[in-house]
């Protein structure tokens, strides 16, 4: 009897009280209010916490960190949709080269030629392009200006270094 008082005393369940006895569905609903009340005891409790912090001049700080919060999502949203415009303008930019100026441009050319805006990513487009016309323009006029062979023989054939050299001794 005494072993029985001592574990009734310590929460422990009684042999007539477990899951398989007559009125475990009971003490199964009763564990579970318990529990919800538990739950309720500890919002309680932070509640408190949170009012007592608040009379005591915490709220200050709270607001403070909501505010360098709201700052940093801020700066993420800003960046990220800085970044979408920068993809957006290197698309444009890669379709107005290909099909305009049939330049095939490389994402280092797009880096280089891509700005904050459209209009001045449009100014160093037509910049860019300017420069490889010029270009593509000095290479055709050296590749235009190209020497023609010296006629060395008598006959209109031309002679190797080593046949001009024989011919002089001749």
């Amino acid at each position: 009897m005494r072993l029985q008082w001592f574990a009734q005393q310590n929460g422990a369940d009684t042999p007539d009280t477990e899951t398989g006895g007559a009125d475990g569905g009971a003490d199964a609903a009763e564990a579970a209010a318990n529990e919800a009340v538990y739950t309720q005891k500890q919002l309680d409790d932070a509640v408190a916490a949170a009012m007592r912090g608040a009379q005591n001049g915490d709220a200050p700080h709270a607001v403070e960190l909501l505010r360098q919060e709201n700052a940093a999502k801020d700066e993420e949203i800003r960046q990220l949709r800085q970044q979408a415009l920068h993809h957006q303008l290197s698309g444009w930019a890669a379709h107005i080269l290909k099909d305009n100026h049939g330049i095939a441009a490389t994402q280092n050319m797009l880096d280089f030629v891509v700005a904050d805006g459209a209009e001045e990513t449009h100014a160093r487009i037509e910049k860019l392009v300017g420069i490889l016309e010029d270009d593509r323009r000095k290479i055709a006029a050296a590749r235009a200006a190209g020497r023609t062979p010296r006629v060395y023989a008598h006959d209109g054939s031309s002679a190797s270094e080593i046949d001009r050299r024989i011919a002089k001794y001749q």
